[in-house]
């Protein structure tokens, strides 16, 4: 059983905290399942007892949002250069696995932050999963970014960052599903800063795709590396990111 199959098979259980015997022997012998384990317990247990504040269900309405978008909520012609409800979608299909259980704790945790200003002080102090969290601040930075491409650009070149230092944190530890799934969301990232790019204006290029190119630049040079040292199933992610930052870096150039 591989590790992808048994977080699915263990997501499915009535209690999560109760693992049939052939589940518990892969979590005993396996690192990055026990941790993953242990948080989804610990996110079981802070949904059922974390007290939720009166709500009309706009702001749960809202955290869904975040992750999904709706292509209906924009004009359809704005779709194509626009990372928002795509870029949302994108994110939802790619993200790894193995995160869920993290998406669930930061669901829950902005569902209550968000209904605060109704009244209720009851906010579940519980950490959320770093990337996450990063990628959720990232999404709503694009959303408030409205059409200023330069900031958009800004905003997507630090989450590819924070999306490759993940990569290389994982590439040792979880090689496999996870590591694909980012070596994805990589791409979806590229793809935007390149459509982005393309509708900058030639006043703003110079300064913002600098900076981005720069940093794809060490993005692409990091992750080759990385991919000589790492195992199967971490290399091949590698390397993609790799492709990709070498790829939007050069189409980024074009526009200067």
């Amino acid at each position: 059983m591989n590790c992808e199959t048994l977080r699915n098979r263990i997501l499915a259980l009535p209690d999560p905290a109760q693992l049939p015997q052939s589940a518990a022997a892969h979590v005993e012998g396996c690192p990055a399942c026990a941790g993953w384990h242990r948080l989804l317990t610990h996110v079981e247990t802070a949904i059922a007892t974390a007290p939720v504040p009166v709500t009309d269900g706009t702001a749960r309405a809202r955290v869904i949002d975040q992750f999904k978008g709706s292509s209906k909520s924009r004009p359809r012609a704005l779709v194509p250069s626009t990372p928002g409800p795509l870029f949302g979608e994108r994110f939802a299909r790619y993200w790894p696995t193995g995160l869920i259980a993290a998406a669930l704790l930061a669901g829950t945790i902005a569902w209550l932050t968000f209904d605060r200003h109704q009244g209720s002080n009851q906010v579940a102090a519980l950490p959320p999963d770093p990337l996450l969290d990063k990628v959720v601040a990232a999404k709503i930075d694009l959303d408030a970014a409205g059409f200023d491409r330069a900031k958009k650009l800004q905003v997507l070149a630090r989450l590819g960052d924070d999306l490759h230092d993940q990569a290389q944190a994982l590439a040792l530890v979880t090689p496999g599903p996870d590591m694909d799934s980012l070596a994805r969301l990589y791409s979806t990232v590229g793809d935007s800063m390149v459509a982005e790019a393309r509708e900058l204006d030639k006043d703003q290029a110079r300064d913002v795709l600098t900076s981005c190119i720069q940093g794809l630049a060490r993005i692409e040079q990091e992750a080759s590396k990385k991919a000589t040292e790492a195992p199967v199933g971490s290399d091949q992610p590698l390397r993609e990111i790799a492709r990709v930052a070498r790829e939007s870096r050069t189409e980024l150039a074009k526009r200067l």
